[in-house]
């Protein structure tokens, strides 16, 4: 993996300059891939596409920020001065904030799905079903919007990804909604594979899950390593 400059940007709030790191190069040799389509590959990071102002908080679409035009701003900033992925009450925030739709809000959503599942991620097979559950929601009204974004995530995969069978029933499973998760694949002719290609693989998980009324994110086989 190899750095190429970072990206100098200026928050829109307070003007301070931020840094967004480039990757010259990178494969995915080492990665993990998720049922829920996150993806950790220590030689392929990912960026954050939406962030906020590590001075001031401002919450923005990076693709939105403009050039800085401090002409004191080395080329490589401190670290605190670079934009991370947002956190969970963050990227809440952001979803308050913003009122995205379409593509903008579904990628926002997988986001906070994919954080949601953070809290169990690592040990979920370590633990009893009610262990996860209670390592997942703080509170009621935490599970209620865990609920309200799944359910959102699941309606937009309908409607921008029509043919992402996979995905649907991925979130009908984490929903709990097994018969619903199955349902789904049997109409897209999804029988799934544990020996094909990857997708079939994650097929014949999700259904594998299904008929133990499994509802959290597991891990999925290695996809082929690709290089940048």
């Amino acid at each position: 993996m190899m750095f190429a400059d970072p990206l100098r940007l200026a928050c829109p709030r307070c003007a301070a300059t931020v840094y967004q790191r480039q990757l010259w190069s990178g494969n995915s040799l080492g990665a993990r891939y998720y049922s829920d389509r996150k993806r950790e590959a220590p030689m392929l990071p990912t960026f954050p596409s939406f962030s906020k102002c590590p001075k001031c908080g401002e919450l923005f679409w990076v693709r939105d920020l403009k050039p800085s035009e401090d002409v004191n701003a080395p080329q490589w900033g401190p670290s605190e001065s670079y934009l991370d992925l947002l956190d969970l009450e963050d990227t809440v925030r952001f979803l308050e904030e913003k009122n995205e739709t379409g593509d903008s809000e579904l990628k926002v959503r997988t986001q906070l799905l994919q954080l949601y599942n953070d809290r169990v991620r690592y040990r979920v097979d370590q633990r009893t079903r009610a262990e996860n559950e209670a390592v997942l929601w703080k509170s009621d009204a935490d599970k209620e919007r865990w609920q309200k974004n799944l359910e959102r995530v699941g309606e937009l995969t309908k409607e921008i990804a029509p043919d992402d069978a996979t995905f649907s029933a991925e979130i009908a499973r984490e929903l709990g909604r097994f018969d619903e998760a199955v349902a789904i694949l049997d109409v897209a002719g999804k029988t799934g594979d544990p020996e094909g290609n990857y997708e079939a693989r994650v097929v014949a998980k999700i259904r594998e899950k299904c008929a133990a009324s499994d509802p959290f994110v597991f891990q999925c086989s290695t996809r082929r390593r690709s290089i940048l």
